[in-house]
This record gives C-alpha cells, sequence and structure tokens, in this order.
C-alpha cells in the first residue's frame, strides 16, 4: 500500500525481505531502501531519472550496509554473549547515510524535498534507523545460528523460540 502524499508516511511501502540463507547481502538491503526511498516508475515522463537516483542510492547505501555488518560482525566477535543483547544504535550510519543521500539529489527533481522537507527527511531517517537496526538484527540472528555455543541458542530462543 502506497500513500498518495509521498511527505506525509501514512500508508508507506512496506517490504519485508527474507530469506533462507542466514543473512542478507549489502546489496540486497540497498535495493529495497532505494526502492522505497524512490519508487521509480519507468514510463513516467521523469522514468530515467527517478531510475537513474535510485540506482545512485542503491549503490551509496550498499557501501553503508557493508559497514554495518562488517562492524556488527566485528563487535560479535570481539564480544557475542554481550552485543546479542546491546541496544541497535545506527544514528551514525543514518547521518552519513542521510547525507549523502542528500547530495545525490542536487540538482534532481527531488533536490528541494531531500533539502527544505523536514517531514520527508524525518521519515527517511526513519526508514533508514529502521532497516540499519533490523540489518544489525539480522546479522546478530545469523551469527547466532552459526555459532555451536549456548549463548548463540539462548539468544535465538530470546527473541523467536528459535529451536534447532
Amino acid at each position: 500500500m502506497e500513500s498518495p502524499d509521498a511527505t506525509s508516511g501514512a500508508g508507506t511501502p512496506t517490504f519485508l525481505i527474507t530469506n533462507n540463507s542466514n543473512n542478507h547481502s549489502p546489496e540486497t538491503w540497498a535495493a529495497t531502501t532505494a526502492k522505497m526511498l524512490i519508487d521509480a516508475n519507468p514510463d513516467a515522463p521523469d522514468g530515467p531519472a527517478a531510475l537513474k537516483l535510485q540506482g545512485e542510492f542503491r549503490d551509496m547505501l550498499a557501501r553503508v550496509y557493508k559497514k554495518i555488518q562488517d562492524d556488527e560482525q566485528k563487535r560479535l566477535e570481539e564480544n557475542a554473549e554481550k552485543q546479542f543483547y546491546e541496544q541497535h544504535d545506527v544514528r551514525y550510519y543514518v547521518n552519513d547515510a542521510f547525507v549523502k543521500l542528500r547530495i545525490l539529489s542536487v540538482g534532481t527533481l527531488w533536490e528541494s524535498m531531500f533539502m527544505l522537507n523536514r517531514e520527508f527527511a524525518n521519515q527517511v531517517e526513519f526508514l533508514l534507523g529502521t532497516h540499519f537496526s533490523t540489518s544489525q538484527s539480522v546479522q546478530r540472528q545469523a551469527h547466532a545460528r552459526n555459532t555451536d555455543d549456548s549463548a548463540g541458542r539462548a539468544f535465538l530462543d530470546s527473541i523467536h523460540g528459535y529451536k534447532e
């Protein structure tokens, strides 16, 4: 379902990505997030510009997701038992990505939305924060599934009753 007013946040399109291989690649996360930021219709008059910007967003976001996953994996390797239960803190990644999105939007039809519309910016930051923290969570679950210890099993059980 999509909102007729993309800046309102009401009825924002929702995508659930899941797979059967424990984790999602940075490219998969990036493509999903970029599609939610710009649902490009190639047949619209601005279709080519929308697709180009969506692709630029995707490429930039793939690098951000890679950093998120690498950073999370490093923390898990240092102390998984503690990291499993740490509060997700993605503020740095959200701020970094939002600045880069704004830069990429300069000179496009979407520049004013990214530069001047605070409500739109709030929605973008919320979307990024939700996706980035979910990416961290999935990284934790993948690590727990691939670890043969009681802490990993206890973590999986605590979040959704996971039993192997």
